[in-house]
């Protein structure tokens, strides 16, 4: 079956909410979002037209920031970065990617090929890394009691918090992980250099659940409810 591999669900908000951190140990390493700089206006960039303020772009791409202090990056071919609130950021780097970021201080990141990245609310973050991958972030933080759950495949780890970002990561190739809630996650991992697999989904529909599903192909996670919590199944960790 192949050694079991660990997610670390805190690292993809790391201090001061700049970055998105990595799956496995960091199989997947995301640049700083800050990178792009830091606008103290709305900005607007095409084809690296307009760089600066807070929003850069390269190659074909478009990248928009509306509110105090947002900033947009978009680097590639055909990549689309769009930040709309306080201090929001988002990343869009290769080919085929969008990141949407709304909220104050909500982070986007989609990398690699035909990635999108949706957050919405305030400290949301969404992180869409790889190939086909979906991430979807919707909720205002809130608390959450943790989770520290394993199979055959995964491991994954979050510390309680009463103040948890809802967060949603998918990592890999053809991954979705969609969260609606507050202080709630879902990850879906599988297809990278550390963890094996691919097209899995992880879903979680609640306050302060978490759900993660990946390490094999075709795995699926569901935390259904508030303060659930599901790896590789349905609310089927206490």
């Amino acid at each position: 079956m192949g050694k079991r591999r660990a997610i670390t669900i805190s690292r993809y908000r790391l201090g001061g909410g700049v970055r998105l951190g990595a799956v496995a140990s960091g199989a997947l390493a995301v640049a700083a979002l800050s990178s792009a700089g830091v606008a103290n206006a709305t900005c607007a960039s095409i084809s690296g037209v307009g760089n600066g303020n807070g929003c850069t772009t390269s190659g074909t791409s478009f990248a928009v920031g509306l509110g105090p202090n947002t900033s947009a990056s978009a680097q590639g071919n055909f990549n689309g970065a769009f930040s709309g609130g306080a201090g929001a950021t988002t990343n869009a780097e290769g080919t085929g990617n969008l990141a949407v970021a709304l909220g104050s201080e909500s982070e986007a990141n989609a990398q690699g090929t035909g990635n999108l990245a949706f957050a919405a609310g305030n400290s949301a973050v969404a992180n869409a890394v790889g190939t086909g991958n979906l991430a979807v972030a919707v909720g205002n933080p809130g608390p959450n009691n943790g989770i520290d759950a394993s199979d055959d495949v995964l491991e994954v780890v979050l510390d309680p918090s009463d103040n948890q970002s809802t967060v949603a990561s998918a990592e890999g190739r053809f991954n979705r992980a969609l969260v609606f809630g507050k202080g709630s996650t879902a990850v879906a991992v599988g297809g990278t250099e550390e963890i094996s697999g691919g097209n899995s989904t992880a879903i979680t529909l609640g306050n302060g659940s978490n759900a993660a599903a990946g390490g094999a192909n075709n795995r699926f996670a569901a935390a259904l409810g508030n303060n659930k919590n599901a790896l590789n199944g349905i609310n089927n960790v206490p």
